[in-house]
């Protein structure tokens, strides 16, 4: 009879393989940059129908809209980006932006770096 640890062992296999299997195809249909918008369009649009035809998931749908707002807020806030609440001695306002001086006087040139990515918004809901 298998024991409870080799039956632990083998689910973690199972799941692992299917995990690793998902990540494959996930890494294959990166490059389809169109299709990927148009199918989550064509399933955003199926469950928006089915919603109508069965009258109800109102507050599912409300918080699933929630959520998709959070993560579209998170795409396109730039990562290491200061707290508003946080008070910071060596800030200088210019054209309305708190900055600090080194980043005034700075050359230095940064790229735009988002919090998380296009493909991991994707991936998560």
């Amino acid at each position: 009879m298998i024991g409870q640890e080799e039956r632990e062992t083998i689910v973690d296999r199972i799941l692992a393989y299917f995990m690793k299997m998902l990540h494959l195809k996930l890494e294959r249909y990166v490059l389809y940059y169109k299709a990927r918008w148009l199918i989550a369009i064509g399933l955003v649009l199926v469950y928006l129908i089915r919603i109508w035809a069965v009258g109800g998931f109102y507050v599912i749908s409300y918080s699933y809209g929630l959520y998709i707002i959070h993560l579209f807020v998170q795409f396109l806030t730039p990562m290491g980006l200061p707290d508003i609440d946080e008070e910071d001695d060596g800030q200088v306002v210019i054209d309305g932006l708190p900055t600090t001086m080194r980043q005034v006087d700075s050359d230095e040139f940064k790229p735009y770096v988002r919090t998380i990515g296009e493909f991991s918004v994707s991936y998560t809901h």
